[in-house]
């Protein structure tokens, strides 16, 4: 008799642990986390996974092929009461009806910028959900989305939210801040004629944008509660200047209310794509670039962070030259101007020769673009130099440069 107890209480665990797998469609597992082929059949979405603490990535190769992960799936974690910390990778754009609902043990998330949509419950009842930061790249908050998140104290609302579902935050009755980055307020979904969009939180603290306070406090949505602007920034990048074939002077300011925390540049060649950054921990806001490529274009930016937002002031471009770096000498592999010297137009002959396509950019001795024309595809430009100040400036096609005298 005990031994058919044993037998029994065996294929009843093995019978729960099948119905626990099986309850959900998946394509393929890897490291313990479950896939679906999505209908693309180059992305997947994650349907399942029992771990308590799970580390989502990018992509994932299964029988020589890899997939991009998209989507957290419909159900996805629903009822993981175990699950206690989730990664989320930047491939991700959405997540899904019902996708963490029921995670009660689950504290804290952080949503990429790759994120556009929550849909309806994604958070449905994660009662130990303290903070959720939503990026700026989330368009759309769905139904129900966080309902009874009864631990939750701060939730930020991004600048690219356009749609909030009806009862997004209802029961989430420990919310004191709300901040909210878009410039206007954003658009309610109203079941009938109640809303719930906050229901069971009593009226507290919400951070809008500096100059939006009156927008938001005549939006409907937002009576009775605090309305507190957050702090004014705007950062000014100043042209490049003591440029030289391998150095340039970049400065900026900060106008603000509140306390700069950071500050720096960001700075790279035109043809590159990632920036490089360089903090400032001095009072001033300048810096020197050295090691220069000589002849080479460059894009910089300052940035300021106050409060918990960085803020990039204009970009802004400069050339690496200088006189010694000036091409004078006119050969049949670049390009003639005329007449130079020059005050109201200038000819340029010989713009393309074997390249297609490409763009004019004339510098003034300082190293400041002062004009561009991109995507020219003519032999012959006539170049307008009336409303150029007097002086010397450098006319580059391409990766030749030539000297161009205004008077």
């Amino acid at each position: 008799m005990k031994r058919k107890l044993q037998i029994k209480s065996v294929i009843v665990l093995f019978m729960a642990i099948f119905v626990s797998v099986s309850m959900f469609a998946y394509d393929f597992e890897v490291d313990g986390i479950y896939y679906n082929k999505n209908a693309d059949d180059t992305t997947v979405s994650v349907m399942y996974s029992n771990l308590e603490a799970v580390v989502i990535p990018s992509q994932v190769t299964y029988e020589d092929n890899t997939y991009i992960v998209t989507h957290v799936g419909v159900e996805a974690f629903k009822d993981c009461t175990k699950l206690k910390s989730v990664t989320i990778p930047n491939s991700v754009v959405t997540i899904s009806y019902s996708a963490f609902e029921g995670c009660t043990d689950l504290k804290n998330i952080v949503l990429p910028n790759s994120v556009t949509e929550i849909l309806d419950g994604a958070f449905n009842w994660c009662t130990s959900l303290e903070r959720i930061m939503m990026p700026n790249s989330v368009t759309s908050i769905g139904l129900w989305a966080f309902q009874g998140c009864s631990n939750l104290i701060t939730i930020r609302i991004g600048s690219a939210t356009e749609y909030i579902g009806n009862g997004a935050f209802a029961d989430c009755t420990n919310v004191d801040t709300i901040i909210c980055k878009g410039k206007n307020p954003v658009f309610i979904s109203i079941i009938g004629e109640v809303n719930y969009i906050f229901a069971g939180i009593d009226p507290k603290v919400c951070i809008v944008p500096c100059g939006t306070k009156d927008a938001y406090a005549a939006a409907e949505i937002w009576q009775g509660f605090n309305i507190v602007e957050d702090f004014c920034v705007n950062v000014i990048t100043g042209d490049a200047t003591d440029i030289t074939n391998s150095s340039a002077k970049l400065n900026a300011t900060v106008e603000t209310n509140g306390e700069v925390l950071a500050k720096g540049f960001q700075y790279k060649k035109t043809i590159d794509e990632m920036y490089i950054t360089i903090d400032i921990s001095t009072e001033t806001f300048d810096y020197t670039l050295t090691e220069l490529d000589e002849g080479s274009e460059y894009v910089f930016r300052a940035f300021a962070v106050v409060g918990e937002d960085t803020t990039f002031g204009e970009q802004r471009t400069f050339v690496a030259l200088d006189d010694s770096g000036i091409e004078e000498v006119i050969n049949p592999n670049t390009f003639t101007i005329y007449p130079n010297p020059t005050q109201d137009i200038v000819f340029i002959e010989n713009v393309i020769g074997s390249m297609e396509e490409i763009s004019i950019k004339v510098y003034d001795m300082q190293g400041k673009l002062v004009f561009e024309d991109i995507n020219i595809n003519a032999k012959r430009y006539i170049l307008h130099t009336k409303s150029f100040e007097k002086g010397v400036y450098y006319v580059k096609i391409g990766n030749m440069t030539q000297k161009l005298v205004v008077e």
